[in-house]
């Protein structure tokens, strides 16, 4: 039976079977014509009265139950995926202040190395000095190290 006569047997109109059709995700002949008696009737033109009469419903079809497990566990997925975009999202902005700090901080102290590299050179207790410019010469190649990571990472 096609459309027309399902509609004119039904008193309905063919796009109120088409719309039934589609809501049961049969979109192809094939998918129409499946006829695996899951419902209990024998072809799916049944059901599909059944459904346009109202003593059955779309979840009653086997076919429309596994296309819409299917639908239903892409929708997860997607939501999911759009959730860890969101995450990288906000570690990719959160790294970029990291790597903006550690700029700000490795000109920090190459500003204050080379006051300390001018001071040395002026002061009498070379040793202490010494010690003092040892330890922001380790702290500024810490930075360094830290910035052309990051930097790395971009």
């Amino acid at each position: 039976m096609n459309n027309k006569r399902l509609a004119d047997a039904l008193s309905v109109t063919e796009d109120a079977v088409e719309d039934v059709y589609k809501a049961m995700f049969k979109v192809s002949q094939q998918d129409r014509q499946r006829n695996c008696g899951s419902c209990r009737f024998e072809i799916c033109e049944q059901m599909v009265a059944a459904i346009i009469l109202g003593t059955r419903n779309k979840e009653d079809c086997s076919h429309y139950m596994e296309v819409q497990s299917k639908v239903d566990f892409l929708k997860e997925r997607k939501a999911r995926l759009y959730a860890l975009l969101d995450y990288v999202a906000d570690i990719s902005k959160n790294l970029e202040v990291v790597v903006r700090d550690a700029c700000k901080e490795a000109e920090e102290l190459n500003r204050l190395q080379s006051i300390i590299e001018t001071a040395y050179c002026d002061v009498d207790g070379k040793e202490d000095a010494m010690l003092g410019f040892a330890s922001v010469e380790e702290d500024i190649e810490r930075l360094r190290k830290l910035t052309q990571m990051f930097k790395l990472g971009e």
